[in-house]
């Protein structure tokens, strides 16, 4: 689940940054919680729990942010990559809606407007990834269809010889 992962990617790059400060802004907690990669944890089976769970991780994501940004956290933390990446995930994942009863963070989904696929981000670590669809039908350039069935065609460079 990307939004736990990269939870945990910021308290990893805070930790060796600033162990002293995070440890004041954390509790015990939350190395049970994100002490191992959440792709080794086993989610919730039920689509409810997989929600609690992300709602969840959003408020610790947000948690993180705004002590990152309070007046007495060092400036410079804010600008340590897995920080930035956590605050344009939640961007894209999350939402708050302050209402009577509170601030409810929400887990965004089709109706609160997801980007397109082609925009989201996808991993806390490298934020340049994207997931892809290839959309050209049928067989791609250099090669062509006989008998239903495309075949493999070599190409030379201009002038090249061929080997014999």
């Amino acid at each position: 689940m990307l939004a736990g992962e990269t939870v945990r990617a910021a308290l990893e790059a805070l930790a060796a940054a600033a162990p002293g400060w995070l440890a004041g802004v954390t509790g015990a907690s939350w190395q049970q919680v994100y002490g191992q990669q959440i792709a080794d944890l086993r989610l919730p089976a039920a689509k409810a729990a997989r929600a609690d769970l992300a709602v969840q991780y959003g408020r610790d994501g947000y948690h993180l942010l705004r002590q990152v940004h309070a007046p007495g956290a060092p400036g410079w933390l804010r600008d340590l990559p897995a920080v930035q990446a956590l605050r344009r995930v939640w961007i894209q994942q999350f939402c708050l809606d302050a209402g009577a009863g509170g601030e409810k963070v929400i887990w965004r989904g089709d109706e609160q407007g997801l980007p397109p696929a082609r925009s989201r981000l996808v991993s806390p670590y490298d934020l340049d990834v994207r997931y892809a669809r290839k959309t050209r039908p049928g067989p791609g350039p250099g090669t062509r269809c006989t008998s239903g069935r495309p075949a493999m065609s070599r190409t030379r460079p201009a002038g090249a010889r061929p080997r014999t």
